[in-house]
């Protein structure tokens, strides 16, 4: 019997889901198939050099790179224009190499839409494949999900993210075309092709979701044993316990997340036996003046340039928990997953976040939730039984976030795919 081809793509930025889906097939790859991952040269450069290691060590996995060009510019037309054409380079070799049948995994839809849909979608459609669409927003493909007291949060989200665009402020007339265009996005862009794919990859645990058949759901990071094991052993060292870190984690900028009201909270806590991470790129001045004229200025740490993944991960291995102190929500924590709340689950962090967040949802000792104020939380596990707490984190960790498990779904998933 001819393998069946199957094609791994992410050519927009979500490296880590990338890196998570060739994770389960390293782990448990089928006879039944051969593998191919096509991707960017800066995503594959995103990818830490033991990772690298081991995808091209792989006899089953062949990688295919594509060229893109070296200016990072912000600048919307730009970023168009170079997606075109990754996106057509792409359509080439998969017209090339592709046979009716074969089953194409986009791990990323959600950029630069009317090129997926009219430039890829409309050639896949024609070769006969079996694709499979990455979810990371839910609310933008299956809007009728959203609740009717949701509604003005959802849109107040998409108000945030656009309002670089608003010239004179907010206004009505403003709003309105936001709305239009998130509307004729999903409703006309969106819908489309979702009702012609084989199947739905959600990358995120606990969300909503449609009532779907042929459904995956993946946390976008599995557990990683080797910081597991190193988090272990760090705080087994009783020297290592004099200060509490606690960390934020991402781009440090006021768009998503609230690092005054963070900060404010741990100027009132005593004792100040703590250091705050703040492990991501400061791009906000008006965030580092806030530092800069703080009481706890000295027991604050940030990065001036983009943490690469060995200090990420240093700063990981230290932290005692991580703080998620996300503005928007919903669709955060219902339709959207934050990708921090991951990166603490599968690295064994407990985490401090707002009780929006888990509404509904019941978690253990791996999880503080604030309300309108940080500090009883702050005094709370600042005088914890620390080691009790990471002997949850862990347990839930690796019985979550298995590795073993989830690529034994990936394969069932795979082989229960149907042709369009």
């Amino acid at each position: 019997m001819k393998r069946k081809n199957i094609f791994i793509v992410e050519l927009n930025y979500h490296y880590f889901c990338l890196e998570t889906i060739i994770s389960l097939v390293l782990n448990k790859p089928s006879e039944r198939y051969s593998y191919y991952v096509v991707t960017t040269d800066k995503i594959y450069n995103k990818f830490n050099i033991n990772f690298k290691n081991k995808l091209n060590s792989a006899k089953n996995i062949d990688i295919n790179i594509i060229k893109s060009s070296d200016n990072d510019t912000k600048n919307i037309v730009f970023k168009f224009i170079q997606f075109y054409k990754i996106s057509k380079t792409f359509v080439t070799y998969i017209n090339k190499n592709a046979r009716r049948g074969d089953i194409l995994i986009m791990n990323t839809i959600d950029q630069f839409r009317l090129i997926v849909r009219f430039i890829i979608f409309k050639k896949i459609k024609k070769l006969g494949l079996n694709v499979v669409a990455g979810m990371h927003n839910i609310h933008e493909y299956f809007p009728n999900i959203i609740k009717d007291d949701e509604i003005s949060d959802i849109k107040e989200y998409y108000y945030k993210k656009y309002e670089k665009f608003f010239i004179f402020g907010r206004n009505k007339i403003q709003k309105l075309i936001i709305d239009l265009f998130v509307w004729l996005n999903s409703k006309v862009i969106i819908n489309k092709f979702i009702d012609n794919v084989a199947g739905l990859l959600f990358f995120g645990k606990d969300l909503s979701l449609p009532k779907k058949n042929n459904n995956l759901v993946i946390p976008s990071k599995l557990a990683n044993e080797t910081l597991i094991k190193r988090r272990l052993e760090y705080f087994s060292n009783d020297d290592k316990k004099q200060e509490i870190i606690f960390t934020v984690v991402g781009e440090v900028s006021s768009k998503r997340k609230d690092y005054n009201f963070i900060i404010k909270s741990f100027e009132r806590l005593k004792p100040n036996n703590f250091r705050l991470i703040l492990l991501g790129k400061i791009t906000d001045e008006n965030i580092r003046n806030i530092i800069n004229s703080s009481s706890v200025k000295d027991r604050i740490t940030y990065f001036e340039e983009f943490v690469d993944d060995e200090l990420f991960e240093e700063w990981l291995v230290k932290t005692n928990y991580m703080i998620i102190p996300i503005k928007n929500i919903p669709p955060y924590g219902k339709y959207k997953l934050s990708g921090s709340v991951n990166d603490a689950f599968a690295f064994s962090i407990p985490i401090i976040i707002n009780r929006e967040y888990f509404k509904d949802k019941i978690y253990l000792d791996n999880v503080e939730l604030f309300d309108d104020k940080l500090d009883g939380i702050l005094e709370k596990v600042v005088n914890s039984n620390y080691k009790n707490v990471l002997s949850a984190s862990i347990k839930y960790a690796l019985k979550n976030f298995s590795r073993e498990q989830y690529a034994q779904e990936f394969v069932k998933f795979m082989n229960g795919l149907q042709k369009f």
